[in-house]
């Protein structure tokens, strides 16, 4: 159950955006040449112009060997929950702090399906770990604070570069994501350094910002603090 409310509070909140919304709406814009309304042989969609350049970055993101300290908010400045996700591949660990305080320090630890993976809650103090079955191809998509937007969510949006940020002391590029006129979906915009994590992501319902940025990630990092309990059979 632990598990589950860090899925609930950390993912449903947070990937806010696009994921709700991308399932539905009717393209009603006509094609821009920034993303095109094409697809490729494989049913994919094939995509030109920036929204070409933010879906290779997210996906450049992904690979990445980063641990990145990322900051919540909501629209009106309040604080939200933060998060702390290393990344190694295949290996991921996202850490969660509730703002309120009302749940502990939280952890998952693994990576892709080929590798273990671990839910934790407790904190520094009381850790209590178990096994757990993987959550996806990545543990950032499918549990991270930033919504990793597929080609498909991409198509729904009028994207173009915009003015530059420098975020957690990383100079980012930046992109706006205009919502094409019939689509049930949010204005955004998305940072990212030159490794492609994203650094700041921003919409009307949340601002998602990293506030400490680092490469330096060991395998240690993906050791779960205790030892992982066997689930009942």
């Amino acid at each position: 159950m632990a598990m589950r409310r860090f899925v609930l509070s950390g993912v449903l909140t947070i990937m806010f955006v696009f994921v709700a919304a991308c399932g539905g709406g009717d393209d009603g814009g006509e094609p821009t040449d920034t993303a095109q309304e094409t697809t490729s042989p494989e049913g994919t969609p094939a995509l030109e112009g920036a929204a070409r350049e933010v879906s290779e970055l997210l996906a450049e993101g992904i690979t990445a060997t980063f641990k990145v300290k990322y900051e919540t908010a909501s629209p009106d400045g309040a604080q939200g929950d933060t998060f702390v996700v290393y990344n190694k591949p295949p290996d991921t660990r996202i850490d969660t702090l509730s703002a309120n305080g009302a749940e502990s320090d939280s952890a998952i630890i693994g990576g892709d399906e080929s590798t273990e993976t671990y839910g934790c809650t407790g904190g520094p103090d009381a850790w209590s770990c178990e096994s757990i079955a993987p959550l996806g191809d990545s543990l950032l998509t499918a549990a991270g604070p930033v919504a990793y937007l597929q080609p498909s969510d991409l198509e729904l949006f009028d994207i173009s570069e915009t003015e530059d940020r420098t975020v957690a002391d990383q100079s980012t590029r930046c992109f706006a994501l205009t919502p094409r006129e019939g689509t049930a979906t949010e204005a955004g915009e998305y940072c990212f350094n030159s490794e492609g994590v994203p650094l700041y992501v921003q919409t009307s319902s949340e601002t998602v910002e990293a506030s400490e940025f680092s490469t330096d990630v060991s395998d240690q990092d993906f050791e779960p603090p205790v030892a992982p309990a066997t689930p009942a059979q």
